[in-house]
C-alpha cells in the first residue's frame, strides 16, 4: 500500500514553581497490523475454530488528547491526569462462521477493521524511593469506552451495534538493591474484564520476578527472569 500520512503532536508545558507543572498535549499515532495479523495461511486448527489473518486490514489510528499535572515530592513524584482518545479502524479480534462448513458449526479466528472508538478516563502515576534500597513505580487508570460494529462480520448487512464498557487498569514495578551488585526486580499487572463488540474478555493478572548481578568489576551482568510466576496470565473470553 502505499500511503502518505501526517502525524501532528504539540506539547505545552506550565511550570508555576518548581514542585508543580501542568501539561497539555495532543498527538496522533499510527498501529500497523504485524506480519501475524495480516497472513491468511492458516496458523493453526481446532475441531471448532480455524485461526487466520486478514489481508484486507488496514492501520489504526489514535488521536488522543491529555491534560496532566505532575506534583513532584520528596522521594519522587505523583502525576494525575485526564484523556480523550478517538480510535479509527480499530483493529481487534473477531469471529464469523467458516462458510466452508456444510454443517454451519465450524469459525473463523481472525482480526477485522471496527468502527471508530471513543475513549476517555483518568490516569494516576507516581514515581517513589520507599527506601535507599528500594524503588517503585505504579500506575492505575480507569476508562470508558464506546465501540461501534457488526457482530456478524459474515454478513454485510448486519447492524451495527454500539458497545460502552468501563475498564479498570493497574501497573506496579518495584527494584530492590541488595548488594552493590545485585538487584531485584518485582512487577505485577492487572487488566480488568471488559465488553467488546463480539466478546466479554475475563480480567488478565500476571507477576514477574527477575534479578540482575554485576560480575567482573562490573564489565558484565548476569539477568535472570521469571514471567509469569503464578501461572495466572489467561486471555479468556
Amino acid at each position: 500500500d502505499k500511503i502518505f500520512t501526517v502525524y501532528p503532536s504539540a506539547f505545552f508545558t506550565f511550570n508555576p514553581s518548581e514542585k508543580n507543572q501542568f501539561q497539555l498535549s495532543y498527538s496522533r499515532r499510527v498501529d500497523r497490523p504485524g506480519i501475524g495479523q495480516v497472513n491468511p495461511i492458516r496458523e493453526w486448527s481446532t475441531q471448532l475454530i480455524t485461526s487466520v489473518g486478514n489481508p484486507d486490514l488496514v492501520p489504526q489510528f489514535t488521536n488522543s488528547l491529555e491534560v496532566n499535572y505532575t506534583r513532584r515530592i520528596k522521594g519522587g513524584s505523583i502525576t494525575f491526569g485526564t484523556f480523550y482518545r478517538n480510535i479509527n479502524d480499530v483493529i481487534n479480534r473477531a469471529t464469523y462462521k467458516d462458510p466452508s462448513d456444510a454443517n454451519n458449526v465450524r469459525q473463523i479466528l481472525t482480526f477485522a477493521n471496527f468502527d471508530d472508538t471513543d475513549a476517555y478516563g483518568v490516569e494516576l502515576s507516581t514515581n517513589y524511593r520507599v527506601t535507599k534500597w528500594w524503588r517503585a513505580n505504579a500506575s492505575m487508570d480507569y476508562y470508558s469506552q464506546k465501540q461501534f460494529g457488526t457482530t456478524d462480520l459474515s454478513n454485510p448487512n448486519s447492524p451495527t451495534v454500539e458497545v460502552t464498557t468501563n475498564v479498570f487498569n493497574a501497573r506496579l514495578s518495584n527494584s530492590f538493591t541488595v548488594s552493590k551488585n545485585l538487584r531485584l526486580q518485582l512487577f505485577a499487572m492487572y487488566r480488568g474484564p471488559r465488553e467488546d463488540i463480539q466478546w466479554n474478555a475475563k480480567e488478565m493478572k500476571m507477576v514477574n520476578l527477575g534479578a540482575n548481578y554485576s560480575i567482573l568489576k562490573g564489565k558484565g551482568n548476569l539477568s535472570f527472569r521469571v514471567n509469569d510466576i503464578f501461572n495466572t496470565m489467561r486471555f479468556k473470553f
